[in-house]
């Protein structure tokens, strides 16, 4: 089991290019705050990070799954295990 970089991490969806590059998803954002726990909203939950794959097992997130694409990016992966389109970037370093 593997735990996320601790920080923001700010969520958005592409947008058009020489338009709106990036539709933020403020409402989607979350903070790593230790080990394998998060905030959102001013609540605490729990994630479980297994290779590749970070599922939220508590909290507003419970059932969200998401891929770890990079080091510092999440993608959401859908009910039939497509990736989907939301992304969330930990902020700064």
């Amino acid at each position: 089991m593997r735990t996320l970089p601790r920080g923001h991490y700010d969520c958005a969806l592409p947008g058009l290019a020489g338009n709106t590059p990036i539709v933020a998803r403020d409402d989607q954002n979350f903070k790593v705050v230790n080990g394998s726990s998060y905030e959102r909203d001013g609540k605490r939950g729990t994630y479980l990070h297994t290779g590749t794959r970070v599922v939220f097992t508590s909290g507003v997130l419970r059932g969200e799954t998401f891929e770890r694409v990079s080091q510092t990016m999440l993608r959401q992966r859908m009910a039939d295990g497509t990736l989907g389109e939301l992304r969330c970037v930990k902020r700064g370093s």
